[in-house]
Formats: structure tokens, C-alpha cells, sequence
């Protein structure tokens, strides 16, 4: 993939290929350091919470909030397994009792409820094992083994619990743009100074982060002007249109998150 393609590709499934193996090539996958599915993980909760409307399940915020907290170290993987399971096993039970009352007692959003516990519980699939630690070099291999592999089918479900359909199949502009907030431009890598990490910059950069509402990004960009940045690239994704999550590249840069 170029750098051109990069920018305007609205196909997940390569974006997400193309930027998993940048990400191992640059910093190979041990033991001691696993491959990190955060920016992952917080993609896919992205994607959830653009359209929260559609989790009319109390279970099913639950999880996609438990897999945001686990990206970010707040909890367990035995939290994370216990809501994922307790998210499958509505999931199955609406099925038995949809199943028990007939296909003519269907409700109108019996279809949604199943569609958002399922991804949800997806969110909330446990990191790779140490036996997947290993990026397989073909793409096939990589598809079968790779959390991510399951992640994007999530948020693509999302879209057909929405609208009904698969006709969108894995291209949508709205994920890619997240997707590249996310995870930047591979093309070019940013030297992020720490003396861009002011009191202001950071104050401000966590209170988006926490609220989740990203809508001060052209006045961080005017903090971290004032501290001395220069880059185009991280000036311009901040007063750019967006749209911005948790996990944006500069605001975890400006936090110092990995």
C-alpha cells in the first residue's frame, strides 16, 4: 500500500492488514513484549459508539465499556472474559426463546439486541496467546490468526445490525477515517518532543480524553504551537475535520500513551 492509497482507502480489512504489519516489522512481537491490540480494541469500541443507539442492551454498553477500560490497563482480562460471557449468554438465550416462541413473535429489534451483544462480546475477545505472538508473513495466515481479524468483522457487523444489509461489505469512509485518527500515517512516523507536553497541552488532551468529546482539537493544536511544535502533521490532524476517539495518535501523544 502507498502512502496515497493510505489516505484514501475505505477498505478496513487492508488498512488494518497494511498497519499491523507496519507495526510489527518496526517492533516484532516477543514474549516479553506482546503484540499490543489497544489502538485495536479502542477502534473497534470507536466504531460502537458512533452508533451507541443501536446497543438497546444494558449488557452489551457494559461490554464495549469493560473492552475500552481493558485497552487501557482499568481492568482485568478476567473482567474483560466475565463480561464477554455473560454478553454470549443473552445472546443465546433472546435465540432459545425466539426459537421457543416461533418465528412469527419476533420483535421488531430482537434482530439488534442479538447483533450488538454479539459484537460487543467480540470487543471483548482476550489479547492473542503467546502461541500468536508471531505475525505470520502471508496474508491468508495473518487473516485466520489475528485479533484484529475479528475486531474488524465486528465493526463491520455493526453496519449490517444498522442498515440491514451487507452491500456496504467492508468499505466505509466513516471507519477508515477513524481508523486513520487512530493509528496516524505509517509514512510518516512523528518525533514528538517532550517539551510539547506542556501543563496546558496535557490538561487539555486528558479532559478530551476523558469526556470523549474531541471537539477542543484546533485549540490543543494552538497549545502545543505555543510549547514550539511545528509539525504540519500534528497541527493539521488536530484542526482537520476529524473525526477524533480515544486512541487519536496525537492525543495519546500528547498524553504518552502507547
Amino acid at each position: 500500500m502507498t502512502e496515497t492509497q493510505w489516505l484514501t482507502c475505505t477498505d478496513i480489512h487492508s488498512m488494518v492488514d497494511f498497519v499491523s504489519r507496519v507495526r510489527c516489522r518496526i517492533q516484532p512481537p516477543t514474549a516479553a513484549h506482546p503484540y499490543r491490540d489497544r489502538p485495536l480494541r479502542l477502534f473497534v469500541v470507536g466504531c460502537f459508539r458512533a452508533h451507541w443507539d443501536v446497543f438497546l442492551d444494558p449488557d452489551a454498553r457494559v461490554a464495549v465499556e469493560t473492552a475500552e477500560r481493558f485497552a487501557d490497563g482499568l481492568v482485568t482480562r478476567d473482567a474483560l472474559h466475565q463480561v464477554e460471557s455473560r454478553a454470549r449468554d443473552l445472546k443465546d438465550r433472546i435465540i432459545e426463546e425466539c426459537l421457543r416462541k416461533g418465528r412469527s413473535d419476533f420483535g421488531p429489534n430482537v434482530g439488534t439486541r442479538m447483533g450488538s451483544l454479539s459484537v460487543a462480546a467480540e470487543a471483548c475477545a482476550p489479547p492473542r496467546t503467546e502461541a500468536q505472538e508471531q505475525l505470520p508473513t502471508r496474508g491468508a495466515r495473518a487473516k485466520r490468526s489475528l485479533w484484529w481479524w475479528y475486531s474488524v468483522e465486528s465493526a463491520h457487523t455493526i453496519n449490517e445490525t444498522i442498515d440491514g444489509t451487507s452491500a456496504t461489505l467492508y468499505s466505509d469512509p466513516q471507519q477508515a477515517a477513524l481508523l486513520r485518527d487512530i493509528f496516524g500515517n505509517p509514512f510518516r512516523p512523528i518525533e514528538f518532543s517532550p517539551a510539547w507536553r506542556t501543563s496546558a497541552a496535557t490538561a487539555l488532551a486528558a479532559q478530551m480524553y476523558e469526556s470523549r468529546d474531541f471537539s477542543a482539537m484546533p485549540i490543543l493544536a494552538d497549545a502545543l504551537q505555543d510549547a514550539g511544535c511545528d509539525s504540519a502533521d500534528v497541527l493539521g490532524h488536530c484542526r482537520g475535520p476529524g473525526p477524533h476517539a480515544r486512541g487519536c495518535w496525537v492525543v495519546d501523544l500528547v498524553l504518552g500513551k502507547e
